[in-house]
């Protein structure tokens, strides 16, 4: 007889309606953990005193890779990182143009010039720089471009020739040679381990051949900053030759946007 009530209960209205209630707390705990658990995560990445190592970036926007400058402790540096021919680092020039010229005259440190002609944006006005050191926000910031590859990627731009084949490696053998140990792991990173987004693999294997793509990292007191991928398509600039746009470029509304976030990165990156 009590078995039977017992198993009556179980049929019962009210055991039903107390099993629901069981559910949807029981549902709630689980969704409050989950989300404790990714608050927690992403808070102790972004408060982390070492790099952060992202899950993914996005193309052309502008990541906090680091709260710690990578570069040197109480030395704030801006690096690009390219090669000679290439369209993306000739787009990203007009930008870090605009960006340097707020702080500096730049005629001793840039030559105009245009992307391997072969390259999927051929002829991409653009320049070339030299390194130097500037003042911003009462801060001295030494900007450091690296070409890692000549005109057509397929030698150094000492003139070493490079199979197709070992372009990534070579690029990093020079990269290593020119900056610091934690610029060279970053640039490692994040062209060669962390996928972009919407591509979901790393940008070095993007293009073909694979090699080390162009990126900027700004790294300074207040942590580290990169941007990988276009920040505008280099279409947007074909017809304009290098010398017009090195007197106008503040009249080129991509161009102004590119200043602009650059010079966001730089602020963020020492302020």
């Amino acid at each position: 007889m009590k078995t039977k009530k017992f198993f009556n209960y179980f049929l019962s209205k009210h055991f039903r309606i107390w099993l629901r209630v069981l559910s949807v707390v029981l549902t709630a705990l689980v969704v409050t953990v989950t989300l404790s658990y990714f608050v927690y995560y992403h808070q102790s990445a972004e408060n982390s005193p070492g790099p952060i190592i992202l899950e993914d970036i996005p193309s052309g926007k502008f990541v906090k890779v680091s709260n710690t400058d990578l570069f040197s402790s109480y030395q704030d540096g801006i690096f690009l990182i390219s090669w000679y021919g290439c369209p993306i680092g000739a787009a990203y020039s007009w930008g870090i143009y605009g960006m340097l010229s707020k702080y500096t005259d730049l005629n001793k440190s840039v030559s105009t010039h245009r992307s391997d002609p072969n390259d999927v944006f051929p002829n991409t006005p653009g320049l070339i720089f030299s390194p130097f050191t500037f003042s911003a926000y009462g801060h001295t910031v030494k900007f450091y471009p690296v070409y890692l590859y000549n005109q057509y990627m397929n030698a150094t731009v000492s003139g070493t020739p490079i199979l197709a084949k070992n372009l990534i490696e070579t690029g990093l053998q020079e990269l290593q040679n020119d900056v610091s140990g934690g610029i060279y792991q970053t640039a490692i990173d994040y062209t060669t381990k962390v996928p972009i987004l919407g591509y979901e693999k790393p940008s070095a294997f993007i293009g073909a051949p694979a090699h080390i793509n162009s990126i900027c990292i700004y790294s300074g007191t207040n942590g580290t900053y990169l941007i990988n991928g276009p920040y505008f398509s280099p279409q947007l600039v074909d017809g304009f030759s290098p010398s017009y746009l090195e007197s106008n470029y503040s009249s080129i509304q991509v161009i102004r946007n590119e200043t602009n976030a650059f010079s966001e990165a730089l602020n963020l990156s020492i302020q």
